[in-house]
């Protein structure tokens, strides 16, 4: 017994003396690990800006080309070209059904209620917003976004009032949901501001110990970019709006009145810029992702496939995986600039004609962009990967 427990103290020595005075190798490990935590917000965020730009390009083809496409088809032949013709009347239609709704009326009966009561209608449209999402556009790509062959023309009023219904419903429900963040914004609740910030902290806690592959990181990526400029369309209509209703009533815009109208709306994006660059530092730590070649992959994925297609299908690189309701966020932001009372008759078509030069140069940037080959040349297999698995 006095030999066993003699030789149970050595080993127990010897470990001591090993655990102190060895000197363990991980540096190499441990700034590999840094560095890619650290990187990851750049790289995410170069994907990010560039899927926000194909989003802004599509939304600019809607308001502005989508009417000219329906002119051009009218005066030349419009049996050939009746997909132009048909969005175009679907937009009109729909715009004429939300100039019924007295925004007005829903914003004074939320702002009423508690700020709990308003968060719940938030998360309520935000999920409705999704589902819409999944199947909006399968059903404006089956009758306005591909062409429609004779054969498919004998019958097309039931798909015609399936996205008539669809666009007039979606729409409907981000109207709820921009009264809602308009509350949160001017209505100095913040109450109501906090719910919504621990709403976005919920969805990246949602991502926590959960394992991504390319293709579901892919889809979460354009998921975020749909996000991200969905939010900040609505908050630059809420801002724009406030800024000219402000310079309408008082005659000059002061810097303290700047200062109010556009700090709440700087917050909720900025903690939105934020989460996403948290998210993806996390996700491709945990998953041992390498950030740099995994976002220029994605980013030449984005550039190849806009740039190897025509015009109007190039436009829906973001929208063929996350549904992006581009035709109704159109519509109610034009509804809620031309309704507000905020925007005068005269200066209507100097915007229209700032937003068509405006897309045309975005879509040229984007187009040049494509054109300059992103990674190198070993990446390009993995590049044509991830683009194979987009479609």
């Amino acid at each position: 017994m006095p030999h066993r427990a003699s030789q149970r103290l050595r080993s127990l020595y010897d470990g001591l003396i090993h655990d102190v005075f060895t000197d363990f190798d991980c540096s190499d490990t441990n700034e590999m690990f840094l560095e890619d935590f650290v990187v990851a917000p750049y790289y995410a965020e170069k994907v990010l800006t560039y899927g926000t730009l194909l989003c802004m390009d599509s939304f600019l083809n809607a308001a502005v080309i989508i009417p000219l496409r329906a002119i051009r088809a009218l005066l030349s032949d419009p049996k050939k070209r009746l997909d132009d013709i048909l969005r175009c009347l679907t937009i009109i239609a729909v715009y004429k059904y939300l100039c019924h709704i007295n925004v007005s009326s829903i914003y004074h009966t939320f702002n009423n209620q508690p700020g709990m009561t308003v968060y719940v209608i938030y998360g309520v449209t935000d999920v409705c917003d999704k589902f819409l999402c999944t199947v909006g556009y399968a059903i404006g790509n089956r009758l306005v976004n591909s062409r429609i062959t004779s054969e498919e023309r004998k019958g097309p009023l039931f798909y015609i009032f399936v996205n008539l219904f669809y666009t007039a419903l979606h729409s409907f429900v981000l109207i709820w949901q921009f009264v809602t963040i308009n509350i949160a914004v001017n209505s100095y609740k913040n109450a109501l501001m906090s719910y919504i910030l621990i709403h976005l902290f919920g969805k990246v806690r949602s991502i926590i110990l959960k394992r991504f592959k390319y293709a579901t990181l892919l889809q979460s990526l354009k998921a975020d970019i749909m996000q991200r400029f969905k939010i900040g369309s609505i908050l630059t209509v809420i801002v724009v709006r406030n800024i000219l209703e402000s310079y309408n009533k008082n005659g000059v815009l002061k810097y303290t009145a700047l200062k109010k109208i556009c700090g709440p709306p700087l917050l909720l994006f900025s903690v939105n810029l934020l989460l996403d660059w948290m998210k993806y530092s996390y996700v491709t730590t945990f998953n041992t992702m390498h950030p740099k070649a995994l976002f220029q992959s994605y980013l030449a994925a984005f550039r190849v496939e806009y740039t190897n297609y025509s015009v109007q299908a190039s436009r829906g690189v973001i929208a063929k995986q996350v549904g992006w309701p581009v035709t109704p966020l159109m519509i109610i932001s034009v509804r809620m600039f031309a309704k507000g009372g905020s925007l005068k008759t005269w200066l209507t078509p100097i915007l229209y004609l700032i937003m068509i030069i405006v897309q045309l140069y975005t879509s040229a940037f984007l187009r040049e962009k494509g054109k300059i080959k992103p990674i190198k040349q070993r990446n390009t297999e993995e590049s044509d990967e991830i683009k194979a698995k987009m479609k």
